[in-house]
């Protein structure tokens, strides 16, 4: 995989990189992929509501194959539940110094 993209807009960076994430996955086996976003910038890409140029067009087709590819593909908006609930455990190992490998 390349380190960096030619691109011209974040946009176009944005499908680049979310095309070859999606196609390192699908190699690796993954069947449901979640994203978490906050600002709203990949839903549109995701969903196939993002207007891009020609140049660009075969990189978005790809993307939207990949996605039915997979089992699952969900968005997390705000900030999820196991997110919170592994942060106070943190918390609270690291306030009690509890170890939590094994054995």
């Amino acid at each position: 995989m390349a380190a960096s993209y030619r691109v011209q807009t974040k946009q176009e960076a944005r499908l680049m990189l979310l095309r070859a994430m999606m196609i390192r996955m699908q190699h690796h086996g993954v069947k449901k992929v979640w994203f978490k976003e906050t600002a709203r910038t990949w839903a549109p890409i995701l969903e196939g509501r993002t207007r891009v140029e020609w140049r660009m067009k075969p990189a978005q087709e790809d993307v939207l194959t990949l996605i039915n590819t997979f089992d699952c593909v969900g968005i997390i908006r705000g900030q999820h539940q196991l997110a919170r609930e592994t942060k106070k455990m943190v918390d609270k190992a690291a306030s009690t110094r509890t170890s939590f490998t094994w054995p």
